[in-house]
């Protein structure tokens, strides 16, 4: 029986002392649709590209509530890509994924928003946000995302103007996480 005990304590003690951290994130879409729509319908559209400003807002929840300097993680990061290397066509054709740029942009001045970002099949962070101190006021952000499609505020995005029309669809998938 003293055995048992004796386990039972090592085992609560060991518990307590290596704890992992606890976080909890949430991303939320709050304005905007699951679409992202382009529709050039003037050849000044076609010629220049469009621009869908703020068209996303996401909510982002990030809690961090373990206190301590040694087990707090780094922040927070939001990251997208495209789920496809091309864009798709209705009609067989493709764009490059570069042909979309994404950028974000919010109020909260000790986090990172990256500019225009063209979209790529890899992971991109588009938004870096700084150590939360454990067990305190948790983020509770609103993040903007602006869409282009057929500019090259990225120095990489790709016109469209010499792109054969169709319905072209891609998805882009975004991520919150923990920084590593």
């Amino acid at each position: 029986m003293n055995k048992f005990y004796i386990t039972f304590l090592l085992i609560i003690l060991s518990a307590t002392s290596y704890g992992q951290n606890n976080i909890t994130a949430r991303l939320t879409i709050t304005h905007g649709h699951g679409n992202v729509n382009f529709i050039f319908n003037t050849l000044n559209k076609y010629n220049t590209g469009l621009t869908l400003t703020n068209w996303t807002k996401f909510h982002v929840y990030y809690n961090d509530t373990i206190a301590g300097p040694l087990v707090n993680g780094n922040g927070w990061q939001l990251d997208f890509k495209s789920m496809t290397v091309n864009i798709e066509g209705a009609t067989g054709l493709t764009l490059p994924t570069q042909t979309v740029e994404i950028e974000a942009s919010g109020s909260n001045g000790t986090i990172t928003y990256n500019t225009w970002t063209a979209l790529t099949a890899a992971d991109q962070t588009i938004v870096l946000a700084p150590v939360q101190t454990g067990g305190g006021t948790p983020y509770s952000e609103d993040v903007f995302i602006s869409y282009n499609c057929g500019k090259n505020d990225s120095g990489s995005g790709v016109s469209v103007w010499s792109k054969q029309p169709d319905y072209y669809v891609v998805d882009i998938l975004f991520t919150l996480l923990a920084r590593p």
